[in-house]
Parts: C-alpha cells; sequence; structure tokens
C-alpha cells in the first residue's frame, strides 16, 4: 500500500476514533449534566419539604398554646358565673337535651359565652351538653355552609376527642369540624357529684396557616416539581397551580397506599406523613422534563466544540511529542511514591490514605498491627464503618466530618477498637491533598496510639474523684456528728454549774474562778463545735435555707443594738448607714444577722479607738438585684496575700494574727458560704495600717424552697363582743389576717357565751394580748409580715403573756420551728437554767404535785436534769431508755416528762407514739431536751404528738370549740 494511502488510513482512522471519543463524551455530559440537575433539583425540593415540615411543626405549637389560652379564657368566663349543671330539657333543632347551665347562665338561651371568648381570642367556641352517649351543641359560633350557627349539631361520634371525653380526659389535637380540619381544644364539664355534663371547645381551622401556603406557592422549581399538602381525606388544604391540579389528583391514590415512593408516567413521586395533624405532604418531579433540559444545555456546547475537531488533529502530533515527555516524568514520579510508600511501610505509626468519599485506599503495616485489621479487610472501607465503636464520642467524629467538608485538617483523640473488640486510643492527625482547583483528592491520616497516656489521664480523674467524696464523706460525717459532740460538752458545763452552786451554796468562794475559767471554756468550745458543724453542713449540702419577709431597717437596728457591747469594748465607735431606697427584703433573716454579727465582730476585734460604719444601700450582683451590707473599719487592714486565703476555713490572716487576737478562722467562711448559699457573695478590700472593707451581698428575692406564702389579706373588720352585762364571760383573742375565718370563729364563741376579740396581724395580736390578758387565744400560723410561730415565740417569751394556753391554727407544716416538736415545750442542750424554771411553773397547776420524769441513756445528762429539778422542789425519777421510761409512766403518772430523742433501744420518737397511744398518757406534758439536728421527717413524727394543733384543712367549729373549752376548762388564770 502506498505510504499516502496508508497516511490517509490513518487518519481516517484517527478521525473516526475522534468522532466515537465526541459521541461518548457527548453522551457522557448529558448523563453527568442530568444527574446534576437531578441532584440539585432534589436537594431543593428537600429544603422545601423540610421547611415545610418545620413550619407545621413550629404552628402546631404556637396554635397548641394558643388553643390552650382561648380554653382558659372560655373556662374562667364559665366559672365567673357560677358552677355547672345540668339544666331543665330544651329543645335544640328539633332535638330535646338537658341544658347545660352555668350559675343563672342557660347555654341554650343564647351565645353570650362563645361570643364573649371568640370577641376576646378569635377562632371558634362551642358549649356541649350530654345526651346520652352523646355530645350536642347547643351554643357555638361555628357555621355550616348555609351561614347559620351549627347547634343542634352531634359531635364525630368517631373522631379521637370522644374517645377522649368518654373517658372523662381532656383531648388537644386536630378534629375535623363540619368537613373542615381545625386545632381542636376539649374539656369535659362536670357538676358537683363529678360527672361529665358537657365539653367546652375552642378552636382553629388549619387552612388559615397562611404561612405554609406561602411556603408551598414558594416551591415550584423551575416548573419541574410540585408540592401539595392533603388533609385526612386526602384533599389539598392549599391552591395547587391549575397546571398541576390533574396530576395531584391521579397521584393521590398512590399516596394512600403504603409505598413512600413510586412512579407515574413521566413524574417520580414521594410522600412525607405528618402523623400529628392526618396530614401527608406530596413531592412530584417530572422525569422527562429534567431530560430535555439536560439536552438543551449539552447540544449547544458539543456543537461549538465540532469545528475544533480538525483543530484537534492538527495538534495531534504535537501532543504525541509531549506525551513521550509526560511519560517519562511520570516514571520518575512513580520511583518517587515506591520510595515514599516504602518509607510509610516501616514507620511505627498507623497511616492510611483515602480518597475523596473518605474510603481507604492505602494503608501501612503499622496500621494492621494497631487495628487487627489487614489490607483485604481495610480497603474501599471508610474507617467510621469498622473502627468505631459504642463508647467513641460522636462530637468528635461530628469534628472530623466538619474538617473535611470545610478542607482543613484536623488533629483529634479518638476513640478506635481493635478488632479483638479491644479499645485503643488513637491520636488522628489528617490532612488533605488538594487538585488544582482546591478539591480534596485524598486524606493522608497517621495514627498514633495514645492507649497508656488515656489510662493514665483516667487514673488520674478517678484519683482525684476519690479524693474529693473523700472530702464529701468527711463534711457528712461531721454534719452528723451534733449528738455525739454535744453531749460530753452538755455534760462538761453542766456539771460546771452545779458545782458553782455548791461552792456558791458551801461558801467556798475560793473554787468559783476555776469553775467559771471551766465552764467558760466549754461555751467556747461548743460555739467552735457549732461552728466546724455549720461549715460541714454547708459543705455537705445539708445547710437548708428559711426564706421570710422582713424589714431590713429594723433588723439592721437590732443587729446594732446586739453588738454595740462588743463595738465599745476596744474603744470603738459604731456608725450606721441605712439608704431610704432600702425597703423590705426576702431571705433567710437569720443567716443574714449572723453574717452581720460575724463581720461587726470581726472589724470590732481588730480595731482599736476607732471607727466602725454599718452602711446598707441598694447593689447588683451577676444580673441580680442585692441589698449590699457594708462594713468598713479603721483597723489593722491587710495584705493582698493576707486577702487572698482569708476565706478559707480554719484560716486567719497569719499565724501571728491568730496568737494575738485569737479566733478560729471559721466566721468569715462561714459568713461567705451563707452569702453564697442565698445567691450572693462577700467582697473584700484593705490596705495595711488603713482599714478594711467588707460587702456582703444578698438578693433582695432569696429563692424560697419552700411554697410562697399565702398573700396578705386586708385587715379584719372588728369581731363581735359578747353583751356588756356579760363582762364576767371568758374572753378570747382570736389572731387570722383572713376576715371570713375571724367572722366563724367569733360568732361560734359568742353563742358559747364567750367575749371575743380578734387581731390581723401578730404585732396586734402581742399589743393586745398584753392590754387584755385573755383566757385564751386562737393562733393562726400563717400571716403576713409576722407569721403565728413568730407571736407564739413572743408570747411565751414575755413573763406577762406566758401563761395564756394557746390554739394554733394550722394549714401548712411548720419550718425552722423548736417549738412544736412533739410536745409542750422544747429544750436545747445545753439547758438553760432559767428556761428550764419557766417550763416547769407553766406546766404545773397550781397544787399539783410537781413529780417529774427524766429519760436519757446517758447518766451525766440525767445527774444534771435531776439536780436542775429538785433545786426548784421536784420530785424525779429516772429511766434510761424508752421502755423503762413507759414503765415507770405506768407505776406512777408524773406531771412532767423531759425526754431525750437519741437513745438505744426504743429512741425518743418511738416513746412519744407509745405514750400518746395510752388514754392516760395523752395529756402529760413533754419537754424535748436533745442536741440532735432534726431532719424535715423527724420533725413531721414529732409534731403528730403537738399538743394545741388544729389543721384548718379538717377543722370544724364543733372541733374548735371543743378544744377552747377544755383549755379553758383546765388552765389557770393569766398573771396580772
Amino acid at each position: 500500500m502506498a505510504p499516502k494511502t496508508a497516511f490517509n488510513l490513518r487518519f481516517l482512522g484517527g478521525f473516526l476514533l475522534l468522532c466515537a471519543l465526541v459521541g461518548g463524551g457527548l453522551a457522557g455530559g448529558f448523563r453527568l449534566l442530568r444527574q446534576e440537575i437531578r441532584t440539585t433539583l432534589h436537594a431543593e425540593v428537600d429544603q422545601q419539604v423540610a421547611e415545610v415540615g418545620r413550619t407545621l411543626w413550629t404552628m402546631r405549637s404556637l396554635y397548641l398554646e394558643r388553643v390552650q389560652s382561648s380554653m382558659r379564657v372560655l373556662r374562667q368566663l364559665a366559672a365567673a358565673e357560677g358552677p355547672a349543671a345540668a339544666g331543665d330539657p330544651v329543645v335544640v333543632e328539633a332535638r330535646t337535651v338537658r341544658d347545660l347551665r352555668f350559675g343563672n347562665l342557660r347555654g341554650a338561651a343564647g351565645n353570650t359565652l362563645v361570643d364573649r371568648t371568640v370577641d376576646l381570642v378569635g377562632g371558634t367556641a362551642t358549649l356541649f351538653t350530654r345526651d346520652g352517649d352523646d355530645f350536642v351543641r347547643i351554643s357555638t359560633n361555628v357555621r355550616r355552609a348555609d351561614g347559620n350557627r351549627a347547634i343542634g349539631t352531634v359531635l364525630d361520634p368517631a373522631g379521637p376527642a370522644m374517645a377522649a371525653l368518654r373517658r372523662g380526659d381532656a383531648y388537644y389535637g386536630v378534629a375535623d369540624i363540619l368537613g373542615r380540619a381545625y386545632l381542636t381544644g376539649y374539656e369535659p364539664v362536670r357538676d358537683a357529684a363529678g360527672a361529665v355534663i358537657g365539653v367546652l371547645y375552642v378552636g382553629y381551622p388549619i387552612e388559615a396557616i397562611s404561612q405554609v401556603g406561602r411556603l408551598l406557592e414558594e416551591a415550584q422549581l423551575l416548573g419541574q416539581s410540585v408540592i401539595a399538602l392533603l388533609d385526612r381525606r386526602g384533599e389539598p388544604l392549599f391552591p395547587v397551580p391549575t397546571t398541576k391540579v390533574r396530576l395531584v389528583e391521579s397521584a393521590r391514590a398512590g399516596a394512600a397506599g403504603a409505598a413512600a415512593t413510586w412512579v407515574e408516567g413521566d413524574w417520580s413521586w414521594r410522600k412525607e406523613l405528618f402523623p400529628e395533624w392526618g396530614f401527608t405532604l406530596l413531592v412530584g418531579v417530572d422525569l422527562a422534563q429534567i431530560d430535555r433540559a439536560s439536552w438543551d444545555q449539552v447540544l449547544p456546547v458539543f456543537g461549538f466544540m465540532s469545528p475544533m475537531i480538525l483543530a484537534a488533529l492538527g495538534l495531534g502530533l504535537f501532543f504525541a511529542r509531549r506525551l513521550s515527555q509526560a511519560l517519562t516524568t511520570a516514571e520518575r514520579l512513580r520511583e518517587e511514591a515506591r520510595k515514599l510508600a516504602l518509607v510509610a511501610s516501616r514507620t511505627h505509626n498507623g497511616v492510611l490514605i483515602t480518597g475523596s468519599t473518605g474510603r481507604i485506599e492505602w494503608i501501612n503495616d503499622a496500621f494492621t498491627r494497631l487495628t487487627g485489621y489487614p489490607e483485604t479487610e481495610a480497603l474501599g472501607r471508610h474507617p467510621d464503618e469498622f473502627l468505631m465503636g459504642p463508647d467513641t464520642s460522636p462530637a468528635t467524629l461530628a469534628e472530623k466530618k466538619r474538617a473535611r467538608q470545610e478542607r482543613r485538617g484536623f488533629q483529634l483523640e479518638i476513640l478506635n477498637y481493635h478488632k479483638s473488640g479491644r479499645p485503643v486510643w488513637i491520636l488522628a492527625d489528617g490532612q488533605p491533598i488538594l487538585d488544582e482547583q482546591g478539591e480534596v483528592r485524598n486524606y493522608i491520616v497517621v495514627q498514633t496510639d495514645i492507649t497508656h497516656r488515656k489510662q493514665a489521664e483516667a487514673e488520674l480523674r478517678a484519683a482525684q474523684e476519690a479524693a474529693e467524696q473523700a472530702n464529701r464523706t468527711k463534711s457528712a460525717f461531721l454534719a452528723n456528728m451534733s449528738h455525739e459532740l454535744r453531749t460530753p460538752m452538755n455534760a462538761i458545763i453542766g456539771y460546771s454549774e452545779m458545782l458553782m452552786e455548791e461552792a456558791e451554796d458551801t461558801g467556798q468562794d475560793a473554787f468559783l474562778p476555776d469553775l467559771r475559767k471551766i465552764h467558760g471554756a466549754g461555751k467556747h468550745l461548743l460555739g467552735l463545735i457549732n461552728d466546724v458543724l455549720d461549715l460541714s453542713k454547708i459543705e455537705a449540702g445539708k445547710m437548708t435555707l428559711y426564706v421570710e419577709a422582713f424589714g431590713v431597717a429594723e433588723m439592721i437596728a437590732e443587729t446594732a443594738a446586739t453588738v454595740q457591747p462588743l463595738v465599745a469594748k476596744n474603744g470603738n465607735t459604731l456608725a450606721v448607714e441605712v439608704d431610704p431606697a432600702v425597703g423590705r427584703m426576702r431571705a433567710d433573716v437569720t443567716k443574714v444577722r449572723q453574717t452581720l454579727f460575724n463581720l461587726l465582730s470581726n472589724a470590732a476585734k481588730f480595731t482599736h479607738q476607732g471607727r466602725i460604719t454599718l452602711g446598707v444601700a441598694p447593689a447588683t450582683h451577676e444580673g441580680r438585684t442585692c441589698v449590699a451590707f457594708r462594713v468598713t473599719d479603721t483597723g489593722i487592714g491587710m495584705t493582698p496575700e493576707q486577702v487572698g486565703k482569708l476565706f478559707g476555713a480554719f484560716v486567719q490572716a497569719d499565724a501571728s494574727t491568730t496568737r494575738k487576737y485569737g479566733g478560729t478562722g471559721l466566721g468569715l467562711a462561714i459568713s461567705r458560704k451563707f452569702c453564697q448559699l442565698m445567691g450572693g457573695d462577700i467582697l473584700v478590700t484593705s490596705q495595711p495600717g488603713q482599714g478594711t472593707v467588707f460587702t456582703a451581698l444578698v438578693p433582695v428575692e432569696v429563692t424560697d424552697p419552700a411554697p410562697a406564702p399565702t398573700p396578705a389579706a386586708e385587715p379584719p373588720p372588728p369581731a363581735p363582743v359578747a353583751a356588756a352585762g356579760d363582762a364576767s364571760a371568758p374572753l378570747v383573742l382570736v389572731v387570722d389576717d383572713e376576715p371570713t375565718v375571724v367572722d366563724i370563729i367569733s360568732r361560734s364563741l359568742v353563742r358559747e357565751g364567750c367575749r371575743v376579740r380578734s387581731a390581723g396581724n401578730g404585732r396586734d395580736a402581742l399589743a393586745l394580748a398584753r392590754e387584755l390578758k385573755p383566757r385564751l387565744i386562737t393562733l393562726d400560723v400563717m400571716m403576713p409580715s409576722m407569721d403565728g410561730w413568730s407571736v407564739l415565740t413572743a408570747l411565751k417569751a414575755d413573763p406577762a403573756t406566758r401563761d395564756i394556753p394557746v390554739v394554733m391554727i394550722s394549714i401548712v407544716d411548720d419550718r425552722q420551728l423548736g417549738f412544736a416538736l412533739g410536745a409542750a415545750d422544747y429544750l436545747t442542750k445545753p439547758i438553760d437554767r432559767g428556761q428550764l424554771a419557766a417550763i416547769l411553773a407553766r406546766h404545773v397547776s397550781r397544787g399539783e404535785e410537781p413529780r417529774a420524769l427524766v429519760i436519757d441513756d446517758l447518766p451525766d445528762n440525767r445527774a444534771v436534769l435531776r439536780h436542775a429539778l429538785e433545786r426548784e422542789g421536784w420530785q424525779v425519777a429516772e429511766a434510761t431508755d424508752g421502755r423503762t421510761g413507759l414503765e415507770a409512766f405506768g407505776r406512777q403518772r408524773p406531771a412532767l416528762i423531759l425526754l431525750d430523742l437519741m437513745m438505744p433501744g426504743m429512741d425518743g420518737f418511738e416513746f412519744l407514739r407509745e405514750l400518746r397511744a395510752c388514754e392516760d398518757g395523752r395529756g402529760v406534758p413533754v419537754v424535748v431536751v436533745t442536741a440532735k439536728e432534726l431532719t424535715a421527717a423527724e420533725r413531721e413524727t414529732l409534731r403528730a404528738c403537738v399538743e394545741n394543733i388544729v389543721q384548718r384543712d379538717s377543722m370544724t367549729t364543733e372541733k374548735l370549740l371543743g378544744e377552747i373549752r377544755a383549755h379553758l376548762g383546765k388552765a389557770p388564770a393569766p398573771r396580772a
């Protein structure tokens, strides 16, 4: 064959090959473009579907809240008319039913309630009356198709609301009403006997949610898709473009089936369910139009490229030469890659190379050693598919995924799992390899085994947690040791008092100074124990807040008067400055007062011949409105180093300060923890030689762990008083802030022949009690400003009123109350002798033989109590526990029992239950003498045995009068 012919044949072959390449490129380009258009379209459709779903959820939440608010309005309007009851039979649209009444308002007489509700909140409202198993509309603003109100129609017996109402439950959700979908609320109406006699209804039509409709209008993308929202019956809730109505109608049959996706003609369909409303979101994509759009874009491109084919042939020879050069370069690069692979395969760290999709393309031998997976089991797989386990952090995997999406490197600690199941901690260092366009071609990940380091960190954390738990256990132990710590101190203080009395009686005055030193040291040590226990209770989480409202100025005045002698001891003066803007606050007044005592006494200790100022003003701390109590002194001051360790427990400024000024270093630590417990803090500034400023910040409204007190009522009107001619009748003082209660009690007492005066608050009650000296006082516990327990405490502390019998009337359990812990009175160890003498005089009537029973397991405690009682002229019997105490009580009935709570065998709690179960043991006064910190449950147990308590929720007039008669009959006349 001639050379020219051979060249022509080679050229023709090349031309045909080029045409084949162009045709293949055309077909491939079409497929790629079509796939890209479909992917983009599906992504946009998915975004619209997700937006519609989020909007439906948001609308559901908003409209459900709106329905619930509307129901509250309708319910309150109905309740304002009066109680619900079934009325007389009425005829509603040719149907005879029982009317539904609210007080004097007839449901069938008009549409007053529903129209007022709709005027206030919009939507629809209805009153249903019960007719057998049906509920019939007797008043509604729901309209039929003819425009008239739909009274006489029956609630759908097959609907979801009916099932709940027949059970007596409320229903909130979607329901069909006269062919329209509403978001509704139904609540049963009950009569006085609790029977369901009707239903309250409110609702809003769902098609009024215009925001969903706007989203569906915007969801028609490039004319290649359609989105429709169907109701429970399969009807579109919002208009569909007219060109696509027939498409949606033909696809409804497929939407009713079980399949989630299907193809019908040239359209691909799928459905998304919204079960909360029973709706279906129908989404269709036009496949044929996508194909046409793809050809429309591909053909012009290749048509434009056709003239360039000949030019490509001319350039073939040139590129052939370049191809030879490229092959040489590729061989060189291949050799370099082989050397790099050899290095990677010999390193101790695992190395893997992943493709752009994240699947493994290459691993080294160290990877197999670390994970146990050979090359045959790792290549082509994604690391997350087989290296991760149940304890691998999802957050770490999400961070790695974000780094890949953002085409950046990452360095993460990831918990992998060996093929054997053994956990392996890996430090993964991944770096991307990008192409010329900046797209990720590969990721090279280097794995370093850090399992031993992570194990060491875990052991360190475990050791730290163990240390913290040991500290908490220590605090809990100290917080529970009050009885064991205070019992020996009780003996020391009690015996020292006994010895001082004996020394005074026998004239051995030489012993008195040493005995007073022992007694003072015991008191000091007891105070230290109390501080340690307070601090330990705070650290163990056992310190309780008792929040109450109080006037700041009054509390400051009392505190200043109390601390004045301590301030004057070192020749100091005290100035008090209270901002008039500071009025009342709600906080634990005891802890606030103790904090101020500590700050002022601390200032007085370190200041000599100087000035101490207590300033009170409003302030803000961490976004909360607070009261700032600022204590400023002109004392020795502190260095920054001393300030830094000031609030540590058992820490003072330095050792020399402790030696010179004394103290335990607990006062400031406890004060700061008190403030922090209430949501505040203590701040300090100081300069050596120039004085110190402590600022205690306490919120104006401290969070109260107990329920809010009953709102203050208006002062009650004057109570009725017996006739003037009956001046000899017993006088009773009724103390209550509720006028209704005062009126009921007063009328009953007047009928019983008593004279009555009343007081609406604690302060008036105390003044009247001192002035009138009534034979009896009835006292409410829950009162504003000064509650009943505070009034009772003041009454018993005043010699003029302490003997007046008091009947407590309460609707709540007592808090922070020592008086009503199980009997007539309550004492804490060590015993105050004067208080004990007053209690003895209060609980024994004139002429009664003073016989007492002391029950305590410790001989020292019994000896101290016996000595105190016998000096008052009492005969004393002893018992070592509750069981022997009951036996001693049975042999000789005492006039008074002094009882310890913590005893072996039968303790004080069980003794009280057994004693009050006996007929002759119910009236014997019991004084609890204990050092135990009582829990809420123990206070409740003791409270069951309290005398003179009447629960208001079960109180009747006869019961109250019986209690008053009993006290009037046995109580001695109060001292003048």
